[in-house]
Formats: C-alpha cells, structure tokens, sequence
C-alpha cells in the first residue's frame, strides 16, 4: 500500500525522535501536548468581546483531547458565542 505526500524540502525533517506538528510533540510512542502551547492557554487574557472568546476557543480546540471534560468546560463559552449582538448588549 502507498500512499502519495507533498512535501517542502526546506521544510522536511527525516529521522527525528521528536517533531512538534500543529501544538503537538509526535514520537514514535505516540503524541504528547507541546509545552508552549499549555503556557498560552494558562497565560490566555480575559476575554472581552465576541472576538476574543472565539479566538481562545479556537486555540484550545486544537488541544482538546487533553483536557478532561472539555465539552463541559467550553460550553459556557460555546454557547455565548451563539447569542446574537442585541442580547449581549
């Protein structure tokens, strides 16, 4: 079986341990959350407008399967998002 990639040659690392690909540390025994990305979570601004709450839910959506009851957590947020203008103000 193969299977066709496109590759950058500057880009391209072969023979790594380790890579850092969208936020997240890929080994050979599996992905673990890169550090950087817990500090900007943990160091995330208050949010104060509609922008800034979908801007930091976007960036812990890449991170989601390692936060325990995500779902729960986010849904507050989540459904702020959905109020329009007029009911927010």
């Amino acid at each position: 079986m193969h299977a066709g990639a496109t590759v950058s040659a500057k880009k391209l690392q072969l023979y790594q341990p380790e890579i850092i690909v969208v936020e997240r540390k890929c080994m050979y025994k599996g992905q673990e959350l890169d550090v950087t990305m817990v500090e900007k979570v943990m160091k995330w601004p208050n949010c104060g407008n509609m922008s800034e709450i979908r801007g930091f839910l976007g960036m812990v959506d890449t991170v989601q399967n390692w936060i325990r009851g995500f779902a729960e957590i986010t849904d507050p947020l989540t459904k702020l998002t959905r109020v329009t203008k007029r009911e927010f103000t």
